[in-house]
């Protein structure tokens, strides 16, 4: 799953005071570590940090998508090898 997201959200970061077993640097590494460069964004709702990060990153995929959509393409979810294996998916 981490290895074809788009993105990763770590959301409600305005609780990681009292989370003491969880490190957003640590995930954002073990994402790294499965050679995904999906952006790491951290937000708040309650608080409105990061979503406009997020709202900016939304509508560039909108735009990007109604790009290739205009011209008869579509982008397929990516799979990896493993993940073919895995799930019995085919390539085409």
């Amino acid at each position: 799953m981490f290895r074809a997201a788009d993105a990763m959200l770590v959301t409600k970061t305005d609780l990681l005071a009292v989370l003491d077993d969880f490190d957003p640097a640590k995930a954002a590494s073990h994402l790294r570590n499965l050679a995904s460069e999906a952006p790491v964004m951290q937000l708040s709702a309650r608080k409105g940090l990061g979503m406009e990060a997020w709202l900016d990153w939304l509508r560039e995929q909108l735009a990007a998508q109604r790009a290739r959509v205009a011209i008869g393409q579509s982008r397929r979810p990516a799979i990896q090898a493993d993940g073919q294996r895995l799930h019995g998916a085919t390539t085409s």
